[in-house]
């Protein structure tokens, strides 16, 4: 399991993502499940920090993939 948090300046203070910033994170997620890049994934916040959660099975050695 890969946990990684994005921190994005957001306008006006520091809230929370923008709406379009979470769906290219959750596009981005399922094009990688459907190609079986990844396993599992979850899109998620805490404040105005992104959390991106996703699970691979090729082990730290795998290289990245065409996209």
């Amino acid at each position: 399991m890969l946990t990684i948090v994005a921190i994005e300046g957001s306008i006006g203070g520091h809230t929370e993502p923008s709406a379009d910033t979470l769906e290219v994170a959750r596009e981005g997620f399922a094009k990688a499940r459907k190609k079986g890049q990844i396993s599992v994934y979850n899109v998620t916040h805490n404040g105005d920090d992104l959390c991106l959660l996703m699970v691979h099975i090729e082990g730290g050695e795998a290289g990245m993939r065409d996209s």
